[in-house]
């Protein structure tokens, strides 16, 4: 309703800026909980919360992939 349909070409780049954004954000996370552990010797919350996020982008990615290879074997079966 608010949004309108994206293109193809517009899927795409916004893959690609996500993918970047996602891993730029867990080169900060990390580089943040390095410099909290070696100033206070303990991992603190943005470590944890970078954890989190590896969590789901991987389970997320798994569950997806499983989902689609799920929907191409039931597509090939009906095609037979």
């Amino acid at each position: 309703m608010f949004f309108r349909k994206m293109t193809e070409e517009e899927k795409r780049n916004s893959t690609k800026a996500s993918g970047k954004a996602f891993s730029v954000l867990l080169i900060v996370l990390l580089g943040h909980s390095v410099y909290t552990y070696v100033k206070t010797s303990e991992t603190g919350a943005s470590f944890t919360i970078m954890l989190v996020g590896v969590a789901v982008f991987f389970g997320s990615d798994f569950l997806y992939n499983m989902r689609s290879k799920w929907r191409n074997r039931d597509g090939m079966s009906a095609r037979k």
